[in-house]
C-alpha cells in the first residue's frame, strides 16, 4: 500500500517568473482584503481595514470572501479584485493549508505589480515564509499575529487588528497619511 504525500505549496521549476512592475498606489488607494473563511478572519480583516484607513494608508477598502481558505482565489475573483484594488492584504493564515493559499493569493497580486501581504498567526510564519520562497516571491509582506485568533472576542480582534496595521502599512512599503475615508461597498 503506497501513501501519497501532498505538500499545499507551489513548486516553480524553470525560469523565474515574470512579475509586472510595483506599482505605486495612488493617494486614494483602495484596499482589498481577502477573506480565506477562517473562523474570525473577516472579523479581523475588517478590523484592519478599519485601522489603515484611520493611519491614511487606504481611503477605502472591500471584502473579497473565498469559497474555503484550503484554495486560493479564482482566476475571475482574482481579476475583478485586481481591478478595483491599489493594495492586498490576504488572510488569516492560521494552519497549514489556509496558510499556503493565503500567501498564494498575495504572491499572484504581488507578480501583477499590485502590493500585497499576509496576515499568519505566529505558529505558522515559517510556513508562510517558505511558501512565499517556493513561490518565488520572498519579497511579500508577512505580518504576525498572536495565535489563535478563533478564540478572541471582539475587543480582542480589535486589538490584534491595531498591532497589525501599522506593521502592515510598513510591509506594504507605504506611509501612514491623514485619514480620507472609510469601508466601500
Amino acid at each position: 500500500m503506497a501513501i501519497e504525500l501532498l505538500l499545499p505549496t507551489v513548486t516553480r521549476t524553470g525560469a523565474a517568473r515574470a512579475t509586472a512592475a510595483r506599482r505605486e498606489p495612488p493617494p486614494e488607494a483602495v484596499l482589498a482584503l481577502v477573506d480565506n473563511t477562517k473562523t474570525r478572519a473577516r472579523d479581523l480583516l475588517v478590523a484592519i481595514g478599519d485601522e489603515m484607513v484611520g493611519l491614511g494608508a487606504a481611503a477605502s477598502y472591500f471584502v473579497v470572501t473565498k469559497p474555503t481558505a484550503s484554495h486560493a482565489l479564482s482566476a475571475s475573483a482574482s481579476s475583478e479584485m485586481l481591478r478595483r484594488a491599489h493594495l492586498v492584504v490576504s488572510g488569516v493564515g492560521d494552519c497549514g493549508a489556509c496558510t499556503s493559499c493565503s500567501v498564494h493569493d498575495a504572491v499572484h497580486c504581488a507578480e501583477q505589480g499590485v502590493p500585497a501581504a499576509v496576515v499568519v498567526t505566529d505558529p505558522f510564519v515559517g510556513l508562510a515564509e517558505m511558501s512565499a520562497t517556493r513561490a518565488g516571491s520572498a519579497g511579500i509582506g508577512i505580518v504576525e499575529v498572536e495565535h489563535p485568533i478563533w478564540a478572541r472576542d471582539a475587543a480582542g480582534v480589535l486589538e490584534l487588528a491595531a498591532e497589525a496595521a501599522p506593521r502592515l502599512v510598513e510591509a506594504l512599503g507605504l506611509r501612514a497619511a491623514t485619514p480620507t475615508g472609510g469601508p466601500s461597498a
